[in-house]
């Protein structure tokens, strides 16, 4: 099967590059196009605008970076939709309410969107163990399943496309309070003169424990910021949660807070440092 591939950033480079290992023939398209080299280099093709890359493609997938990129990508001139033959499938964190309007807008051109947005890091990519949310027509997703088996190791389903993105945004809830919690640990126990490690360990000996605490706990100690998940991306699903708790009818208190802290992170320059760079902004280095 051809599949074209648009965005080749952080997380969709290693997502394409599974593909092409699993003997899938690619056709990308990226706004930079130096970041898709190492792909042209292993053979995939290269198409000058979204438009062109469906027009090659059986299925197009694309892992952008916010809600306006896949739109535009979707249903600009040189839009996906003015190429496609059947299926987009878009894999990013996006706003639910955009993907349910490229749903209708797809089904009035008799073609299919799908949203299948994904929960893990590029280890969980390099290893094909992401968890994949997808949302869309049965008998689409039947056509794609494999597609997905290449990358996840478990897949949710849902007929209600919005309900794929609902539950990405309440996974990424979870890492913004969890960052918050962990760094607030650190400082009180800077304060108190307890180390790192004795916090760590304490977590890793308990119920409290998560990968991702041991994860961001060792960079913070280390002051490694390098980004695996960038601030300002962070930032954006903030917003679209706030936005969608809004949708639902959810208060969501603690969030509004948490949106302050990244704002203020990003106006002190740590918009493209990892995440757990909020570490800073509660410390006040």
């Amino acid at each position: 099967m051809k599949i074209g591939f648009i965005g080749t950033g952080m997380m969709g480079l290693p997502m394409a590059k599974r593909l092409l290992n699993a003997n899938y023939q690619l056709v990308v398209y990226n706004r930079t196009k130096s970041k898709a080299e190492e792909l042209l280099n292993k053979g995939a093709l290269w198409a000058n605008n979204p438009k062109e890359v469906a027009e090659q493609s059986e299925v197009v997938i694309s892992m952008i970076s916010d809600t306006g990129v896949l739109k535009e990508i979707s249903i600009s001139n040189d839009g996906v939709i003015k190429g496609l033959s059947t299926i987009h499938i878009d894999m990013s964190t996006v706003s639910p309410e955009m993907t349910l309007q490229l749903y209708y807008q797809y089904k009035k051109h008799q073609k299919n969107f799908m949203h299948s947005p994904v929960l893990g890091s590029v280890q969980n990519v390099i290893e094909g163990s992401l968890l994949i949310f997808v949302g869309g027509d049965k008998e689409v997703y039947e056509k794609c399943e494999h597609i997905f088996r290449s990358l996840g190791k478990k897949i949710y389903f849902f007929e209600d496309i919005k309900k794929a993105g609902y539950l990405k945004l309440l996974a990424n809830q979870f890492i913004a309070t969890m960052i918050i919690s962990l760094s607030q640990g650190f400082i009180i126990a800077d304060k108190a003169g307890i180390s790192i490690d004795t916090v760590l360990d304490v977590l890793s000996e308990s119920t409290l424990n998560s990968a991702m605490y041991q994860i961001k706990g060792r960079s913070i100690k280390e002051g490694n910021y390098t980004p695996r998940f960038m601030t300002k991306h962070l930032l954006k699903d903030i917003n679209l949660i706030i936005d969608a708790a809004c949708n639902l009818n959810v208060e969501l208190p603690i969030m509004k807070k948490v949106q302050d802290l990244f704002e203020e992170a990003i106006k002190k320059g740590l918009a493209e440092e990892d995440y757990s760079s909020i570490y800073k902004i509660l410390k006040k280095v």
